[in-house]
């Protein structure tokens, strides 16, 4: 009787101990794949954004180096699994810590990869606005330089959101061409070429050069009587 109730006890045990490796096995496991589907979420938004600048033709880098770490762990973790699907539950064989970290510093790089190329692609679009020079414009043309304002803002909105898709692309692109006509059209689009050209060049980090301050333009800054909103300084060494 003793015997027998030991010999139950001793298998009740040892069912407990395999429920109880199940158990952490299945943690083990959940926790593997919660970190998995965590980064599929943060590279598939990435996925579409580069795939909706390549599609609408906008130059990206090439992949930063950054990634490569993360590919290397990805492929080591696949060759591994398929020799032995519990490698993934297993710590001596899979490190599940610096696996997630190696992809998460792979989707920060790419992310500012991307983000960099596509506000590249915007600068190259958009003609600049600094505020000081359409602060000067504002009481010749109030209308013109108010259209100029709003739609550098909308640029700008839109320079910051990474497009996931062409036509995002192309609603960028459709408000720097209404930016750009809104510059052609101070004055009900009778400024002179030259004048035009000396504002858009003021409105640049590097400002002017004397050359395109040629006497059509500053008659036309006295003739506005903006000529005062303008000065001349000494630009840094080119290298």
């Amino acid at each position: 009787m003793i015997l027998e109730r030991c010999q139950t006890l001793s298998a009740r045990i040892a069912e407990k101990k395999k429920l109880e490796q199940s158990v952490t096995q299945i943690r083990r496991y959940r926790k593997v794949r919660d970190a998995i589907t965590q980064h599929k979420v943060l590279f598939t938004p990435l996925h579409g954004v580069s795939t909706a600048l390549r599609e609408a033709g906008v130059k990206t880098s090439e992949v930063p180096a950054g990634i490569a770490p993360a590919l290397a762990a990805v492929a080591a973790a696949r060759g591994t699994f398929l020799q032995s699907a519990e490698s993934i539950i297993n710590p001596a064989a899979f490190a599940a810590a610096p696996f997630a970290q190696s992809l998460t510093s792979a989707a920060d790089e790419l992310e500012a990869a991307l983000l960099a190329a596509w506000q590249r692609h915007v600068a190259t679009k958009v003609p600049p606005a600094n505020r000081d020079v359409l602060d000067a414009l504002a009481s010749a043309f109030p209308r013109e330089v108010r259209t100029i304002r709003q739609g550098g803002e909308r640029v700008d909105r839109l320079r910051q959101i990474l497009p996931d898709s062409v036509e995002q692309v192309r609603e960028m692109e459709r408000e720097a061409a209404v930016l750009q006509q809104a510059w052609g059209q101070l004055g009900g689009g009778e400024v002179p070429a030259p004048v035009l050209a000396f504002l858009k060049a003021a409105a640049t980090p590097a400002g002017a050069g004397l050359d395109l301050l040629t006497e059509v333009v500053r008659s036309w800054l006295e003739e506005h009587k903006i000529v005062r909103s303008f000065a001349i300084r000494v630009a840094g060494s080119v290298q």
